[in-house]
């Protein structure tokens, strides 16, 4: 295998079928893992850089001519989604991204996922005034509940980042819809769920959507809530909320095409999948295609026996 195939070679992922967006394109502007908090159940592992300092950490020319040469094949997407391994908006031109997004091609709706933690500052408002969707994740309200599962970069306090949120929506065009996630035995207590219902309350948004680890985290083997456990929180604490659960295997529809892959093009389409996020065979056939199920086992083996992957309780990672 080439050396490449330990580099990404794309800031681009997908597109991927998501529950919670529909056919969305992904953009990872940071290296992983580069983030503001560490937070216990996070998916693409444990912080390795825990940092609240902006860089343009992939030159902007770049990622433009990227994404210039993905969209002009004119892809059928739902949404345009700045996520990937870590705090998008730690990327220092952001808003100048966004803004030739919209220039270029405004057929496209595009979303941030956020901890929200950097909009305390009021400078990265502008930056995302053009966005059409922000995705904030709060998990706690307390400072001892934020800490247990956020595990935040040094001087982040979690009343300054829900009231920052709060203003800033009252001011935000787009819509923004409120994910909270629900760990048992760490933020499920009556006295830390009305609160963050609370926060939730003061936070002009048009949806709230409920979830639980569904995937591995950065502490391994965490709790997750039931259906039931969810159903009930959501008729106690968010009655309207919408409760976002992993589908059954097999029940996502593919949302790939027959583009013939050789195995090294293979090989870097599941590193850029499992680099982002720890997927079941299940998850990366029904991405990349049913019909190459076999290609698809043959080459999970041969990264599984190279090192460059683990599979834990049926979840492939990149650990590499």
């Amino acid at each position: 295998m080439g050396k490449d195939i330990t580099m990404p070679d794309s800031h681009l992922f997908g597109p991927l079928p998501s529950r919670r967006l529909g056919l969305s394109l992904g953009i990872n502007l940071l290296p992983h893992k580069t983030c503001t908090e560490d937070c216990i159940y996070c998916e693409c592992g444990s912080t390795t850089r825990l940092d609240c300092q902006r860089q343009e950490f992939v030159p902007l020319s770049e990622l433009k001519q990227e994404l210039k040469s993905f969209l002009e094949t004119q892809p059928r997407l739902d949404f345009i989604t700045f996520a990937g391994s870590g705090e998008p908006l730690l990327y220092s031109r952001f808003g100048e991204l966004v803004d030739y997004l919209k220039e270029h091609w405004p057929q496209h709706p595009i979303c941030l996922l956020t901890n929200g933690t950097l909009l305390t500052d009021r400078s990265l408002w502008a930056e995302c005034k053009h966005l059409d969707l922000i995705v904030p994740s709060i998990d706690a309200a307390s400072p001892e509940i934020f800490q247990r599962i956020n595990r935040p970069a040094a001087g982040i306090d979690i009343r300054s980042v829900l009231s920052s949120l709060a203003e800033f929506s009252q001011q935000f065009t787009g819509e923004i819809w409120i994910e909270v996630l629900i760990v048992p035995g760490v933020n499920d207590s009556p006295s830390e769920l009305q609160a963050i219902a609370s926060a939730c309350q003061s936070i002009r948004h048009q949806r709230i959507q409920l979830g639980t680890v569904d995937r591995p985290g950065a502490v391994t083997d965490l709790p997750r809530a039931s259906g039931k456990q969810l159903q009930d929180i959501a008729r106690h604490y968010f009655p309207a909320a919408q409760i976002v659960s992993r589908p059954e295997p097999g029940t996502t529809p593919s949302q790939a095409d027959d583009t013939h892959l050789c195995d090294s093009e293979m090989e870097k389409a599941l590193h850029r999948l499992l680099q982002v996020r720890p997927c079941t065979k299940e998850d990366l056939v029904s991405t990349i295609g049913k019909g190459k199920q076999r290609q698809v086992q043959r080459v999970l083996q041969k990264l599984e026996r190279e090192g460059f992957i683990v599979c834990h309780k049926g979840f492939y990672r990149w650990c590499r």
